[in-house]
């Protein structure tokens, strides 16, 4: 177990400081990029210590996605040695994230004014577009 775990924990370590380190840069060029104050207070002021709910339910998704898939994979006596047990795990993984998009479309289109919408106001308003169609 420890044959894993080290290593797993070690590239965990090495994933979390490019992170930061990215995030760094990408708050410095912003802020050399000589942008307003108002963009320049909300770069630097950006609330880290509380996440979403979308982040929230996006790794819900993926949890409870690879959580079905190990049991399936078990279910179905697979072995874990087999390419087939990660291809269910693989699998799940990507519909939970195609479900999260799924999501969050639907809260996107909800939010804005539709296209369609905008096209009607447009053309009962011009005569002249109307005779075109």
């Amino acid at each position: 177990m420890e044959d894993i775990l080290v290593p797993l924990g070690f590239f965990g370590m090495i994933a979390y400081i490019a992170k930061l380190i990215g995030d760094t840069r990408i708050r410095r060029k912003a802020l050399d990029s000589h942008a307003s104050a108002d963009v320049a207070e909300a770069i630097l002021n950006r609330r880290w210590k509380e996440p979403s709910t979308r982040s929230a339910l996006k790794w819900g998704l993926i949890v409870v996605a690879l959580g079905i898939g190990v049991l399936l994979v078990d279910l179905l006596t697979i072995g874990f040695e087999s390419p087939l047990a990660y291809a269910i795990l693989l699998l799940a993984t990507g519909m939970a994230l195609l479900g999260y998009y799924f999501v969050e479309r639907e809260t996107q289109l909800g939010e804005a004014p539709s296209h369609n919408a905008a096209e009607e106001s447009f053309s009962a308003s011009d005569p002249v577009r109307e005779s075109e169609m």
